[in-house]
């Protein structure tokens, strides 16, 4: 299976700013704050509705980080070709988004009502971003919290009133800035996803035959939207029930075909080099192969 190539071959992730921003003693207690978690909700019996759901999040938090990128490239785009009217939308949701990512790989978040969980209002999600922050460093779970409060009231401005001095009336944020944020957020959830994978495999894996199957009640919310099945979504997820019926970190969840399949689905239909192409910058957030 590719998550045993890549560990034989050593492609291990690599972070770039989670220890500019953080002391290894925070780090280090982070990710024990984690780990306990599960070693709480699992106690080493996992179950197959627990491997499914950790499948799910897992393949979720990829999802939001791959959708994140695309919204970024997008926002450099509409910079460069003066498209103000989307910059609110896009500068918000691209950090709300990396936020989601964060909270489906975080156990403390539990999944106990399936539209809660996955449909999480954003005020949840901005009051659950500072509060799993606030055990890492609370300086920088204030300022996350601040800044995605003041780019949720430009978007808001700019979806339902429309002031006519445009976006001379709200703060300015430096594009290298979000892009620095995103990626130090997508980084803490590769941080968090890899706490289940190291619990399974340090406590777990004496009776992996008994629970490395899967409940589709979980795995249908990758794929399924409102009824429909989105086939991509269920060629990946079907690659992982057969060749990696486990838990991997978001990193090892993102398989090469996936991450190209991805952003080819918002490529152009024609080639001109002046449309908007995500293969451009894939690695703006986020180490994708």
């Amino acid at each position: 299976m590719q998550f045993i190539v890549r560990n034989i071959i050593g492609d291990d992730f690599d972070y770039k700013n989670i220890y500019d921003y953080f002391s290894e003693k925070q780090l280090e207690a982070f990710k024990n704050w984690i780990y306990s978690r599960h070693h709480k909700n699992i106690n080493s019996s996992m179950t197959i509705k627990l491997n499914s759901e950790w499948i799910t999040r897992n393949y979720l938090s990829s999802k939001m980080i791959l959708s994140a990128t695309v919204m970024l490239t997008s926002l450099e785009y509409a910079i460069e070709k003066n498209l103000k009217m989307t910059l609110p939308y896009l500068y918000y949701y691209s950090l709300i988004t990396c936020c989601r990512a964060l909270l489906y790989a975080n156990p403390y978040n539990e999944w106990k009502d399936n539209s809660d969980f996955l449909n999480m209002s954003h005020s949840k999600i901005i009051n659950l971003t500072k509060d799993y922050l606030n055990h890492l460093d609370k300086e920088y779970a204030l300022k996350i919290d601040n800044i995605l409060n003041e780019l949720k009231e430009s978007r808001e401005l700019f979806s339902y009133k429309f002031p006519s001095t445009g976006l001379a009336i709200v703060n300015e944020y430096d594009l290298d800035e979000i892009i620095e944020i995103c990626s130090t957020i997508c980084e803490l959830a590769q941080l968090t996803s890899e706490q289940i994978q190291k619990y399974i495999f340090k406590k777990c894996m004496d009776n992996y035959e008994d629970w490395s199957r899967v409940d589709l009640n979980y795995l249908k919310h990758t794929y399924s939207y409102n009824g429909i099945t989105d086939s991509e979504d269920w060629r990946r997820i079907d690659y992982i029930k057969r060749k990696q019926p486990f838990p991997a970190s978001i990193y090892y969840t993102m398989t090469e075909g996936m991450v190209e399949d991805y952003f080819g689905a918002w490529c152009p239909d024609d080639e001109d080099d002046d449309l908007y192409n995500p293969d451009v910058n894939w690695r703006i957030i986020f180490p994708v192969r």
